[in-house]
C-alpha cells in the first residue's frame, strides 16, 4: 500500500486546491510550510551537464517562461519544466548521485534570518534554518535541519560529481553581462546587427524599456543606425529590452575602441583549453589590457601562438626581451 497523491486545500500557501503526486522513487521531505527547504538566490546548483547556475537565476528563468504560475501567500511557483532541466540529486535508496528532473520552481519571501553552513573542507551554503542535510546514524540515512547542525557533525557532501553529459559550451550571456558601461569593448557593426535592432524596435517590450532606460537604448539604437559599433553593455541592455537572454549567432567577434578584434568562442575546445592553461601556468595580464606569456621552450611558444590564432583569431607578437625566454 502507498499514497498516490495528496490534495491540500486552504492550508497556508495552499489556499487553492493543490494536488501533490507521489511518483515512484520520489521522497517527500516534510517541513513547516513557507519556511523550509530553500536556498539563498546566489547558491550554485549543478545541472546534469556539469554547469553551475545560481538557483535564483534558474527559478526566475523558469517563471518568465512559464504559462502557468501559481501564487503562494509568500511567493510564486510553477511546475512547468519545458526545458527539461535536470539537476544532480541524491538517491536515498542507492545513496548514489543521479540526474533528476526539477518538479517545481518556487520563489518565496526569505524568512527573518538565514544560516551559513560551512564544512571543514571550506565548502559553504546559505539556507533557511529548516533546510534538511543528510547524515548517517546506525547505518541509516537521516536528515538534520540546518539549525540542528553543530561543529563536528558529519553531513553528506560529494567528493566528486558524476557528470556524464558534460557540456563545453560557454554561456555568453553570463559573460557579456559582466561588462559595465565604462568598458570600451564593442560588438562590431554588421548588417545582421542592424536588422536585429530593427526587429527589436518593433516589439512592445522595447517600447516599455525605452521609457525606463531611455538614455542607454536611444543612444545605442542611433549609433547602430549610423553604421557604428555598439558597446557590449548597451547591447546587453537592448537584449533585455527584447526580453531575451540569448546572444545572437551573428555576434562572432568583439572589438576595442580602435580596430582590434577578438573572436568570441562559443565552446571550450582544445585550443581554448590549452591557451587558458598557458595563461594560468606562466601568464599574466596588465593594466594596459594586455595578456602576456613567457616561456623558453620554442615549441611551447609556437603552440601558444597557434592557440591564440585558432581560439581567438589573434596573432600573438613574440619579443626577445631576455636571452633565456620569449615574451
Amino acid at each position: 500500500m502507498y499514497f498516490k497523491k495528496l490534495e491540500i486545500v486552504g492550508f497556508k500557501s495552499f489556499c487553492d486546491k493543490t494536488t501533490l503526486y507521489f511518483e515512484p522513487g520520489v521522497t517527500a521531505v516534510v517541513g513547516p510550510n513557507g519556511c523550509g527547504k530553500c536556498l539563498h538566490y546566489d547558491s550554485l546548483i549543478t545541472l546534469e551537464n556539469g554547469s553551475k547556475v545560481k538557483i535564483g537565476d534558474l527559478v526566475e528563468n523558469a517563471l518568465q517562461r512559464s504559462s502557468r504560475i501559481e501564487n503562494l501567500d509568500d511567493g510564486l511557483m510553477t511546475s512547468e519544466n519545458g526545458d527539461n532541466v535536470k539537476v544532480l540529486s541524491l538517491n536515498l535508496e542507492s545513496l548514489k548521485i543521479e540526474n533528476r528532473p526539477v518538479y517545481a520552481f518556487i520563489k518565496r519571501k526569505a524568512p527573518e534570518y538565514l544560516l551559513e553552513i560551512r564544512t571543514k573542507s571550506g565548502k559553504s551554503v546559505t539556507t533557511t534554518h529548516y533546510h534538511p542535510f543528510f547524515s548517517i546514524k546506525n547505518g541509516q540515512v537521516i536528515d538534520l535541519k540546518a539549525e540542528d547542525l553543530k561543529t563536528g557533525i558529519r553531513i553528506a557532501v560529494p567528493r566528486r560529481l558524476p557528470v556524464t553529459n558534460a557540456s563545453s559550451g560557454l554561456d555568453l550571456w553570463q559573460i557579456l553581462r559582466k561588462f559595465d558601461k565604462n568598458d570600451p569593448v564593442y560588438v562590431p557593426f554588421s548588417r545582421e546587427l542592424s536588422d536585429f535592432i530593427s526587429q527589436i524596435k518593433m516589439s512592445d517590450l522595447y517600447a516599455a524599456a525605452i521609457s525606463n532606460n531611455a538614455a542607454v537604448c536611444k543612444t545605442a539604437v542611433s549609433s547602430i543606425q549610423s553604421g557604428q559599433s555598439i558597446s557590449i553593455h548597451n547591447f546587453v541592455e537592448l537584449l533585455k529590452a527584447a526580453g531575451t537572454t540569448e546572444i545572437p549567432d551573428f555576434v562572432t567577434h568583439i572589438k576595442s575602441r580602435s580596430c582590434g578584434q577578438v573572436r568570441l568562442p562559443r565552446r571550450i575546445d582544445r585550443y581554448t583549453s590549452r591557451f587558458l592553461g598557458y595563461i594560468l601556468s606562466e601568464g599574466r595580464t596588465n593594466s594596459s589590457n594586455q595578456v602576456w606569456f613567457v616561456n623558453e621552450d620554442k615549441k611551447i611558444v609556437a603552440d601558444y601562438v597557434a592557440c591564440a590564432r585558432k581560439a581567438f583569431d589573434v596573432e600573438a607578437k613574440v619579443f626577445d626581451y631576455k636571452e633565456c625566454a620569449k615574451d
